[in-house]
């Protein structure tokens, strides 16, 4: 083929017209009979952002940066290879981590995940650890035994434990004679968060630079900015973004403060984000949060044009998960990893379907594995790069979603970054906010949890949620061997001669005296969960199910659609559902009624129709039933006063508030049947 046949057979699209702006727009406007397509059509999200249906050239005019490549700056960031999967291994026996770490990399994990975490737990002298009890040099060597940490990378989800544990991974990869450079580890150091979590400094703020510049001392990624807990309290996917920004900020000043290489620092850094439910934005976030990190990593490197490499790791979203029907989350799971690699993401942390109500098992980590695997293998996810590149739709949201983690950003700022605004409230503030906005959509059905409050089972049982969180493995261990300063070279000798992580640990965590108010980590679908164990513990304590009859009469549109809305509201509080069908008269129903006796009836109709129903209904069935059930209508009729005087107890309609509604109807269930 002419070399001119060969490069004219790319152009595939120079027989096409452009379609401008305005043509689209009439075309749309036509298709809404008139309607203004941005006032109809405008998604106003609840992750802090809004977005019209569709986007053009011309709407991608003044952006931030460069438009191709995460990182915007002409060097686009290649997947190929990438992201790494990390499956946790988080058990209270290092023998069996060891164990359980063998068989993930024999099964295509190629990143391990060890959870070990000092705590303050009362009447354990010194805390305890919850996680794998990593304690000495012995524990570490014991941990990784059989691994080739030059094949495989490490995450060490360690809090404020970090810097020990870089001691100890030191010390073993120099017992193995290889290379620190050459091996990949990864280390969850971030006191800001930490105070966050718990309300208290996990030192004294003075000590914070020795704390960053000693983890920074180290051959690994040790500065670990925590953003996923945010997500986890509720934070909207820009104040994720700003938030994280905020402490990368932070941690900056403080090292620029110190006199640090920032450069040589630059290699420290990795951020943790989360992925959540939203697609198309969450592919967006991680692009944004790329060229973010650059332009404020430029700004105090006076170094504009030698770009900052940025690690991310992407988690899947805890708070989508749900305990009701979980394995719909691994579905979840599934969209929000694509978003993460489509994205960007460098490592990425599938959560196991089940880890909201037990400690996942094989199966469940096998599950999540092979998300990855597929993902990989098979749809061949991690060959594209950078895929959203050149969509208009999420070049547009790209820039959207910085601008406002920008925004965010800079008002943390104007309270003195994230130290003040943490202490005074600011940050708490706008996070609880954000939680519960999306809250009130979701307890008015605005946002769809399937199996939750949509498409509910009701004849599923929970599981006990007592026995889902962390408990401390062990006490931390202490020894005489103590370094006089906080210093890694220090801490590397000290564990070498046998020392515990016991007295080491004060080095770095003496948590001061609470001056912060705390954020709380929250789950979507939560208050329903609670509502419903609640109403599952009461039948079970009483002995007696709770049934419900959902009785639809007239017209046939109106009755069937307000009974299936029924069965789904009244199946997230777990009530046994059934339907009475084929009734001619009300008489025929209320005899039926009184034959079954069911704690909730529903009648389900047109509220034209209740005029003429209502009365009759409550007369004839007050009298064939010597133990009245509760009454409630399906829909929100004007006349709602008057049908309570009539006897009935409540209405279920689209705009009630789903946790009140509910409450209330078990509240009267209980005062009646106790």
């Amino acid at each position: 083929m002419p070399e001119e046949d060969h490069l004219d057979s790319y152009n595939l699209f120079k027989e096409f017209k452009t379609v401008s702006r305005k043509e689209w727009e009439k075309v749309i406007s036509q298709d809404l009979n008139g309607e203004n397509y941005k006032e109809l059509l405008l998604w106003e999200s609840d992750e802090g952002f809004s977005a019209l249906p569709f986007y053009t050239r011309e709407d991608l005019r003044n952006f931030l940066g460069v438009q191709a490549g995460f990182s915007h700056s002409g060097e686009p960031h290649t997947l190929a290879g990438s992201p790494l999967f990390a499956e946790d291994i988080t058990t209270s026996d290092i023998i069996k981590s060891n164990k359980l770490a063998c068989e993930a990399i024999q099964n295509g994990v190629n990143i391990l995940l060890f959870t070990t975490k000092v705590t303050s737990i009362e009447g354990l002298p010194g805390g305890g650890l919850y996680g794998i009890p990593i304690q000495t040099q012995v524990d570490i060597q014991e941990l990784l035994k059989g691994i080739d940490l030059r094949g495989n990378s490490l995450f060490f989800d360690t809090g404020m434990a970090s810097i020990p544990l870089m001691g100890m991974l030191w010390n073993e990869i120099e017992r193995q004679n290889l290379n620190p450079e050459n091996i990949s580890a990864y280390f969850s150091f971030d006191p800001f968060t930490s105070a966050a979590r718990s309300g208290r400094w996990p030192q004294p703020t003075e000590n914070l630079q020795t704390s960053i510049n000693e983890a920074a001392g180290s051959p690994f990624r040790s500065l670990g900015i925590d953003g996923t807990f945010y997500h986890h309290c509720g934070a909207t996917m820009t104040q994720e973004v700003g938030i994280t920004l905020s402490i990368f900020s932070e941690f900056l000043a403080v090292a620029r403060q110190a006199g640090a290489d920032l450069r040589k620092l630059s290699r420290s850094f990795f951020v943790r984000l989360s992925s959540g439910s939203y697609y198309f934005p969450e592919i967006a976030k991680f692009r944004a949060a790329r060229i973010l990190m650059d332009k404020i990593f430029s700004a105090y490197a006076d170094e504009a044009g030698n770009h900052f490499n940025l690690k991310i790791l992407a988690e899947t979203s805890p708070w989508t998960k749900t305990v009701a029907e979980p394995h719909n989350n691994i579905l979840r799971a599934v969209t929000e990893s694509m978003a993460a690699i489509a994205g960007g993401a460098d490592l990425i942390r599938i959560l196991p379907f089940d880890i909201r109500f037990r400690k996942p098992n094989g199966f469940s980590r096998r599950l999540s594995r092979n998300i990855h695997h597929i993902l990989q293998y098979e749809s061949n996810f991690n060959g594209v790069s950078d895929p959203g590149a050149g969509s208009y739709y999420i070049e547009y949201l790209t820039d959207e979603i910085a601008n406002i983690s920008w925004d965010f950003f800079q008002f943390i700022e104007k309270q003195g970054g994230f130290f003040k605004a943490l202490e005074g409230g600011f940050i708490q503030l706008a996070v609880e906010k954000s939680r519960k906005e999306k809250l009130v959509k979701i307890r008015k059905r605005d946002r769809i949890f399937i199996g939750s409050n949509h498409y509910t089972n009701p004849d599923e049982n929970l599981p006990d949620l007592r026995h889902a969180g962390p408990a401390a493995s062990a006490q931390i261990k202490s020894s005489e061997s103590i370094p006089d300063k906080l210093s890694i070279v220090a801490i590397k000798s000290a564990l070498q001669d046998g020392a515990a992580i016991g007295e080491i640990i004060k080095l770095v965590y003496s948590p001061q005296k609470q001056r912060i108010n705390p954020l709380e980590p929250w789950y979507a679908t939560q208050e329903l969960e609670q509502l419903r164990s609640r109403i599952q513990k009461f039948m079970k304590n009483t002995d007696r199910s709770i049934n419900v009859v959902i009785l639809p009469f007239g017209t046939s549109r109106i009755r069937n659609s307000r009974a299936s809305f029924t069965r789904n509201y009244l199946g997230a509080a777990g009530y046994h559902m059934s339907e009475l069908t084929g009734m001619d008269t009300l008489d025929q129903a209320t005899d039926e009624i009184s034959l079954t006796k069911p704690e909730i009836v529903v009648l389900s109709s047109s509220d034209k129709e209740y005029k003429q129903l209502v009365g009759i209904f409550c007369t004839e069935l007050f009298d064939k039933m010597k133990t009245r059930p509760l009454l409630l209508l399906a829909g929100q009729p004007e006349e709602f006063e008057k049908y309570r005087e009539l006897g009935i107890d409540g209405f279920i309609h689209h705009k009630s508030d789903m946790i009140e509604t509910l409450n209330n109807i078990q509240q009267k269930l209980e005062e009646r049947l106790q």
